[in-house]
């Protein structure tokens, strides 16, 4: 019989952009995954686009789970005609996450 996996937790791995063309590429043809989190990792807005795809064609993922990455410091950041005030994400977290040059 085949074993699948029906959640993965991958939170606080350090997991990037290109880690998350991988995923993107595994989530489109995904028929048993129904829970991601990838949470607090290295995920910038390049990388939420391959996400983004996928789930375009995945039917199964009912959870995703990708606070705390670098894209969600700049929504939170960003101004943005509604106010993002109430958003949980502490600014020194977007602090911690930028890249060294």
């Amino acid at each position: 019989s085949e074993m699948c996996i029906r959640d993965r937790n991958i939170a606080l791995n350090r997991i990037g952009d290109e880690d998350a063309k991988i995923f993107g590429k595994a989530l489109k043809n995904n028929k048993s995954l129904t829970q991601l989190i990838i949470y607090d990792n290295e995920i910038t807005h390049e990388g939420t686009k391959f996400i983004a795809e996928a789930l375009e064609h995945n039917k199964t993922l009912s959870h995703l789970d990708i606070s705390y990455n670098i894209i969600a410091c700049l929504l939170y950041t960003s101004p943005s005609p509604r106010d993002l005030s109430t958003s949980r994400m502490p600014s020194s977290a977007c602090k911690k996450k930028k890249k060294k040059k």
